[in-house]
């Protein structure tokens, strides 16, 4: 058994004794949600995510996506409800980039080029700030982030206030798309998040290429985490951070004999 499957074995070991879940790619605190529980879907595409958690735990989603198509595509029902919204830094229409990918539609028209550029549209934009005042929303119990690049300009206008109610967040970063969100970004989003009391463990670690898609913080001032629960993300975050050094290592010493031959 190699080093990567002892790794990836060890770490399925506390997610599962830590209450820890894998929901169509964004890992969640399952502990911490259940039926009166208020979702966030943020980047719904076609409503996989909002359909999963509903289904699972018959709480209470709203959905928004930004380009009519895909959303039109979203099954509403009594707890999944659908808004046809880009988040945005502000009130006003904005820009979408068409991929050929329908998970790749994005503000960039760099990002969107990667997966094949279809075209643009123009697209209602709000804030994560107005939305919850529209809806009267106080407390969020998940907020999921999927949103192609868009994440600096929904951190950069929501408050530390609002952030601060919201009990787990799962965000996929796009720093791996070009023309996306910056690496810097990424990591200031990510410090920011700690410094209001969020514990973060970056399950994407295990993607090399893409070590920042799957990232879960947990709210500690809203949630009560028991012991071994804390203890068993301690483990993870230790066991990912190894993962991710010995992926690094491996890349730069594949890296180094190209660069010698260039040279």
């Amino acid at each position: 058994m190699t080093l990567y499957n002892i790794l990836v074995a060890a770490i399925n070991f506390w997610q599962k004794h830590s209450g820890l879940i894998d929901l169509k790619t964004h890992t969640l605190y399952s502990k911490i949600i259940d039926s009166d529980s208020l979702v966030i879907d943020l980047g719904a595409n076609v409503g996989q995510f909002s359909e999963g958690i509903t289904s699972a735990y018959q709480c209470q989603c709203y959905a928004l996506e930004a380009v009519p198509a895909v959303y039109s595509q979203i099954q509403e029902n009594r707890l999944v409800k659908k808004f046809n919204y880009a988040i945005s830094d502000r009130n006003e229409p904005l820009t979408i980039y068409i991929s050929d990918n329908r998970e790749c539609n994005s503000i960039s028209q760099e990002a969107a080029t990667v997966y094949g550029l279809q075209g643009a549209i123009s697209v209602d934009g709000i804030t994560l700030e107005t939305f919850l005042k529209n809806q009267k929303i106080e407390l969020i119990d998940v907020l999921k982030i999927d949103i192609e690049g868009a994440e600096e300009a929904v951190f950069n206008s929501t408050s530390d206030a609002t952030l601060c109610n919201v009990k787990q967040l799962t965000i996929e970063f796009h720093d791996f798309v070009p023309g996306s969100i910056s690496a810097e970004e990424v990591k200031k989003i990510t410090s920011r998040l700690k410094r209001l009391g969020f514990l973060c463990i970056p399950f994407s670690y295990l993607l090399p290429e893409m070590d920042t898609c799957d990232f879960l913080f947990i709210n500690t001032n809203l949630c009560k985490i028991p012991y071994q629960d804390w203890l068993a993300f301690q483990m993870i975050n230790l066991l990912l951070t190894i993962e991710k050094t010995k992926s690094s290592l491996v890349r730069s010493a594949f890296k180094q004999p190209q660069q010698s031959i260039a040279n």
